[in-house]
């Protein structure tokens, strides 16, 4: 569906997935086709006033007939950039994430490729922000290297990454809310994880015990790592160590 977002008072955008723009463009190849035939066609019938311009010294065009000629091979020209680009696997019916729509926003439930090593998920699929990450959507993934979380995603469902035992490097948002029950859980080679004071709720064993979680002080991450077992290094301690190093 196609949606209307206004930018200013004057003006506004539509944004339209690509497969609605194939249907409405395509039908424009043979309307744009017999258009400029037409128009060809009757151009030795015409009586409208010269520009001046001949085809092959004979043959006069009016103003009417040429603008007539270009819009039909104008709209024979977009539809069949709009095939092309279908073709070429511009359409987000091509993404190799699978996802479901919730409300204004899309959660990713899984990935077609299974033998992914980097993941990197989008912020955008199909015109909506992801928002969540689905409920078991990664797990199970041995060759699972490392995941960049998006910085639109607010919620980590329960066991979206469980038993990705090669995972050693995950990437989480600042605007994380939720980590779900088992999120991270069996990560064995998850070292560390940088947390932010967004996050208010964070599930059981939703990280695995060998991890440190490195985040601001007096936040729910570092109550929850206290009552988990789990280290946490606060963030301003690392960047004072970090200059330290440089110096």
């Amino acid at each position: 569906m196609c949606e209307i977002k206004s930018s200013r008072s004057d003006s506004f955008i539509v944004h339209c997935p690509l497969s609605i723009i194939h249907s409405l463009l395509l039908p424009a190849v043979p309307v744009g086709i017999v258009i400029s035939a037409l128009a060809v066609g009757t151009l030795g019938d015409s009586g409208g006033t010269p520009l001046g311009v001949h085809f092959l010294g004979r043959v006069g065009i009016d103003a009417g007939l040429l603008q007539c000629v270009a819009a039909g091979g104008f709209l024979a020209l977009l539809a069949l950039l709009a095939l092309a680009s279908g073709l070429l696997g511009c359409d987000a019916s091509k993404t190799p994430f699978t996802y479901e729509t919730r409300g204004e926003g899309v959660v990713v439930t899984g990935i077609k490729d299974d033998k992914v090593v980097d993941l990197k998920i989008p912020e955008i699929l199909d015109g909506k922000p992801v928002v969540a990450i689905g409920g078991r959507a990664f797990c199970e993934r041995p060759l699972l290297r490392m995941a960049i979380v998006p910085e639109t995603v607010e919620e980590i469902e329960g066991g979206a990454f469980l038993g990705c035992t090669g995972m050693s490097s995950a990437t989480l948002p600042k605007n994380l809310k939720r980590v779900g029950d088992g999120a991270f859980y069996d990560c064995k080679n998850l070292i560390s994880l940088t947390v932010y004071g967004t996050l208010t709720e964070i599930g059981e064993k939703a990280f695995p015990k060998s991890v440190e979680l490195i985040g601001p002080p007096e936040t729910v991450a570092q109550k929850w790592a206290e009552e988990n077992g789990v280290r946490y290094q606060l963030l301003s301690e690392l960047e004072r160590t970090k200059e330290e190093e440089l110096e």
